[in-house]
């Protein structure tokens, strides 16, 4: 058909018939066509659908395809609706089977609600401005193929039952070389080829993807991909269900993609197969891979829930990619050769082979939990390597907890907030965040600037950091206290602990400066420990408080204490009180409820129990003034003599300790010990005694 304007396969069929009869096209009455030649379309309107009096078209033809366009001309092309085009044998009068070589090319063209069966691969090109809608291509042998679109909706695709006697390269359902399109609502199932791919496109958005059975995860190794993007650039996947492929599953690739709302099963590489992917981000992603016992042969199993690498060494590296709240069941992760800037958040890794691997440059690890099956725990693990000579730099783990580290190379590798069982390779410096809280003599709150200075080391490998891992020196402190992780993690800030190389360790300690505009002090000498770690990153642990003393008065003031009455104390664990002053004293001294425990010092170690009242630090000037800080630990206002808890100091109390006398207990101690010392003794008695007759307010 040339250069007409409104053709229909009636007019065709009235055009031969006279010269050859039925013997090229003709139909059964009941709106099945058959035709013996292909249908090209030139520059003309052709029009195929019931209202022109076809329901279906069962095409046989000696050539290549079975439709086809032209390039040249104004006119749509093919204009399709509601019909069936099936690839048939006319000698069998049936289905053709194995025609892959016999397929269609559809040049600009509006299709919809149709059925391509029995064909090879149809290619729709050159479209605009349109809406493609409920296409289904099932038993064929080929793809499904859009191409060169623009400002094109492809709409409720069925791709299924396709078959490809040997390995393929080419996809089953594939939108290429194509700018503002949306593919939505596609089912793709059973075929023995590759499944969805994007490539070469700009501006995409695909949504409400059904991918199952692109060969299958137990024929492992076959080279059959779920859904993939080839160097596109703003690209947008969301809503997918990715399962049981032959090959890696969900594969990303190109620059500025966005993928949420995946979840994938039972793949035979990789779930999430990343190479050259650039300044990508990946939100709330399901990952399972499949079970190694129901594989043929499961010592072939090498598969990754997620992987991140270039591929080769000299391929372009994978750059800036972002993943958050992502679960992993039953499979590793790991970050390979050529990667460097990735981001891991919220990231939960289950079941076998929870384990996170990094071979990368500048990788964060924020808030990753490993949980090993149960009574196999030990294979929850992070390890950091060297793949093809490239050794991991600058790795950070950050408000993670998990069995084992492995960390076999890399430099500057910095584990913030984040503790484990056991290690069997050290190279790396456990970080904690710091909680600074500042005021005036009068206890008002300061706004001001807080420097740390590592004392040991100036290296900045050994670095203050903020809450991203990342160097920082100075953080702003607001409303007198610094920020937490969730306020901002730039302005959250970490020191240095201890620093591992195999059995070798450092031991760091800082120094604090702290500015403001009432005035300035320098507190020394904090060394950062495990009671430190912060369960929640955003409930601190241990406060430092500075003090910016009024110095109109006689010194010397405490500039600063810790811990705060306000972090949590855990019975049993070891609290490390401090003092700072300004100046020298003497006659120092702690006491825990009364009770002499420490002299001499500004700092004292403290068992916690949960029954005692207050600590107390306490020390004279120079001239005979009293410096003193108080924590108060008092719950409801029960003192340590009241021994019952029962607001009010009695016989009662008095019986307890006289049925318990005698008893030695190390700390944690027993109510009964009133003065702390592990012996339930004559000492207890009186200082209850002392108190006798006393009530106390439950308020």
């Amino acid at each position: 058909m040339k250069n007409e304007s409104n053709y229909t396969v009636q007019k065709l069929y009235d055009y031969l018939y006279p010269t050859y009869g039925n013997s090229i096209i003709y139909n059964d009455s009941h709106g099945v066509w058959y035709t013996t030649r292909a249908l090209g379309c030139d520059n003309s309107n052709f029009y195929i659908s019931p209202e022109t009096g076809v329901d279906e078209l069962r095409m046989d033809t000696t050539g290549v395809k079975y439709l086809y366009s032209t390039v040249a001309g104004s006119n749509a092309g093919f204009i399709i609706d509601n019909v069936t085009f099936t690839g048939w044998n006319s000698t069998a009068d049936a289905p053709m089977t194995n025609v892959y070589n016999k397929g269609m090319e559809i040049y600009k063209g509006h299709i919809n609600n149709t059925i391509f069966q029995n064909v090879g691969s149809v290619k729709l090109y050159n479209i605009a401005d349109q809406i493609i809608n409920n296409i289904t291509y099932v038993n064929c042998y080929g793809h499904l193929l859009v191409y060169n679109a623009s400002n094109v909706t492809i709409s409720n695709i069925t791709v299924r039952d396709l078959y490809q006697p040997t390995h393929s390269s080419g996809y089953s359902f594939c939108l290429s070389n194509s700018t503002n399109c949306i593919a939505r609502d596609v089912i793709l199932h059973n075929t023995t080829k590759y499944g969805m791919d994007i490539q070469y496109c700009n501006y995409t958005e695909a949504y409400r993807l059904d991918i199952q059975k692109i060969d299958s995860y137990l024929a492992q190794n076959t080279g059959r991909e779920g859904f993939s993007t080839v160097s596109c650039n703003h690209t947008t996947v969301h809503d997918i269900y990715i399962d049981n492929t032959g090959w890696s599953s969900l594969c990303p690739g190109g620059n500025y993609g966005y993928y949420y709302n995946c979840t994938v099963r039972n793949t035979g590489h990789n779930n999430l197969d990343c190479h050259n992917v650039f300044n990508s981000y990946f939100d709330n992603l399901t990952l399972v891979a499949a079970p190694t016992a129901n594989y043929t042969n499961p010592a072939n199993k090498n598969t990754n829930t997620m992987i991140f690498t270039a591929g080769y060494v000299t391929s372009p590296h994978t750059t800036n990619v972002t993943v958050k709240n992502t679960t992993c069941i039953d499979g590793p992760v790991a970050i390979d050769t050529g990667v460097d800037h990735l981001y891991f958040e919220n990231i939960n890794l289950t079941g076998e082979n929870a384990v996170f691997s990094i071979s990368a440059d500048y990788c964060s690890l924020k808030n990753i939990t490993m949980i090993g099956n149960s009574g196999n725990e030990s294979k929850a693990k992070i390890q950091i390597w060297a793949g093809h000579s490239e050794s991991a730099y600058n790795v950070s783990i950050i408000d993670t907890s998990f069995y084992r580290i492995s960390a076999q190379q890399g430099t500057r590798n910095r584990f913030l907030n984040s503790r484990y069982t056991d290690a069997t390779v050290n190279n790396h410096t456990n970080y904690y965040y710091l909680d600074i809280a500042v005021k005036d003599a009068s206890g008002n709150p300061l706004d001001g600037i807080i420097t740390a200075i590592n004392t040991v080391s100036p290296s900045d490998i050994y670095s203050s950091t903020d809450g991203n891992a990342e160097n920082k020196a100075s953080f702003n402190i607001k409303s007198g206290r610094m920020y937490l992780p969730t306020q901002s993690r730039n302005d959250s800030g970490g020191i240095a602990d201890i620093f591992y190389l195999g059995r070798a360790t450092t031991n760091f300690n800082h120094n604090l400066s702290v500015s403001t505009s009432s005035g300035n002090v320098l507190l020394t000498g904090i060394d950062p420990d495990s009671s430190w770690y912060r369960p929640d990153p955003n409930i601190p642990t241990y406060t430092i408080t500075a003090i910016i003393p009024d110095c109109s008065s006689n010194g010397p003031h405490i500039i600063g204490f810790a811990p705060s009455t306000e972090n949590p104390f855990e019975p049993g664990e070891k609290k490390n009180f401090r003092i700072w002053t300004d100046g020298s004293l003497t006659g120092s001294k702690w006491t825990v409820d009364g009770v002499k425990v420490a002299e001499g010092t500004l700092n004292y170690t403290w068992t916690v129990n949960e029954s005692v009242s207050t600590v107390e630090f306490s020390g004279l000037s120079t001239d005979g003034t009293v410096v003193n800080h108080v924590w108060n630990f008092q719950s409801n206002n029960h003192p340590r003599w009241d021994v019952n808890k029962d607001y009010a100091v009695n016989f009662t109390d008095i019986n307890l300790i006289a049925q318990n006398y005698g008893i030695v207990k190390k700390a944690p101690y027993l109510d009964w010990d009133v003065n702390q010392n592990g012996t339930v003794d004559l000492d207890d008695l009186l200082i209850t005694e002392d108190h006798f007759g006393e009530r106390y307010n439950k308020n």
